[in-house]
């Protein structure tokens, strides 16, 4: 049963956009509501801030864009292997061996690739429980704010970190902002990303992709950037997925004042955009086997940044950097 929040509004103003609760097994559900359009987004804060779900209108119809976990047995299970909507912190995508040096010391997080590869993948922050701080409602937009500390106590990352993250419904659709805040005495690494899978009611192979002007990163056989990159680009018109199988990254041209990525489904006449706001100077576009949907990756950095330094941000003590990514629909 769905449970509508006591939470802040803007008295000025009756407004058309709420927020409710949802049980989802364990954990909770937050919907962000435009109650005169019908779109709404849900997110999970106690598993990974995961954007589970969101639902955008064009024109007279309602199309759900993210191809979320169906219930808690398959957010633990399946989605928690594809990382499904998840924050990836410290890093996005994988560190080689797990292994990094920092500040003159070897740090090595566990190995969790899922190949014979021996890497480490999308961080420490998958499984992670964060708390609600804040329901906000305006007549324009409903926002829920959550917050998720690392301890520094971590063998493999001892640096004391506060993450914030906004999620902001309005007529736009919807936006995502990130704060790192470097709450410890020492300078921290990190590399930040998300990790959504997108999909249309069509197979990945009837859709079209269209990216920003990038460089793709040349890898080895573990999908490690190796120091190459491509002089040539790739889906910068409409170009057909088809049958590609992509697991590439991406360093998108950095004269980009903003940079959007567009998926283009032709049968059912809509497109999904992420537009990289702040920040996300980095894509990762990846298809599953079951090519009902396609993941697109904001992150900050390549693959392997702490030991290649591509996109590396060191946060010195009680510095903060924001982030900023939206989804939406024409």
């Amino acid at each position: 049963m769905i449970k509508t929040l006591s939470t802040k509004k803007d008295a000025s103003n009756a407004s058309t956009f709420s927020i409710s609760t949802t049980a989802f097994g364990k954990f909770t559900a937050y919907t962000l509501h435009n109650d005169a359009t019908g779109e709404s987004a849900a997110i999970i804060p106690g598993c990974g801030a995961a954007l589970n779900s969101l639902v955008l209108r064009k024109e007279n119809l309602l199309f759900e864009t993210i191809d979320g976990n169906a219930n808690e047995q398959y957010l633990l299970g399946e989605g928690a292997k594809d990382y499904n909507g998840k924050i990836l912190f410290p890093y996005p995508n994988r560190t080689k061996g797990g292994l990094y040096i920092f500040e003159g010391k070897m740090y090595h997080f566990d190995i969790n690739d899922g190949h014979d590869w021996q890497n480490s993948l999308h961080g420490l922050c998958a499984e992670a429980n964060f708390e609600v701080v804040n329901q906000d409602i305006k007549k324009t937009k409903a926002s829920l704010q959550i917050k998720y500390k690392l301890d520094g106590k971590h063998h493999a990352y001892p640096f004391e970190i506060l993450l914030t993250v906004v999620y902001e419904l309005s007529k736009k659709g919807l936006a995502v902002w990130t704060e790192v805040h470097n709450l410890g005495s020492k300078t921290a690494p990190f590399g930040l990303g998300w990790h959504p899978y997108f999909k249309t009611g069509s197979k990945v192979d009837d859709l079209e992709m269209w990216l920003p002007q990038h460089y793709e990163l040349q890898v080895d056989e573990q999908l490690i950037p190796t120091s190459k990159i491509s002089e040539g680009y790739s889906f910068t018109s409409y170009e057909s997925i088809s049958s590609i199988t992509l697991d590439n990254g991406y360093m998108i041209n950095p004269d980009l004042i903003q940079a959007s990525v567009k998926i283009n489904d032709p049968i059912q006449g809509f497109y999904i955009e992420l537009a990289c706001l702040k920040g996300y100077d980095y894509l990762q576009v990846y298809t599953p086997n079951h090519r009902n949907s396609i993941a697109i990756e904001p992150q900050t950095c390549a693959a392997d940044a702490f030991n290649n330094k591509m996109g590396l941000v060191e946060l010195m003590p009680n510095e903060k950097r924001n982030f900023a990514f939206s989804i939406g629909i024409g």
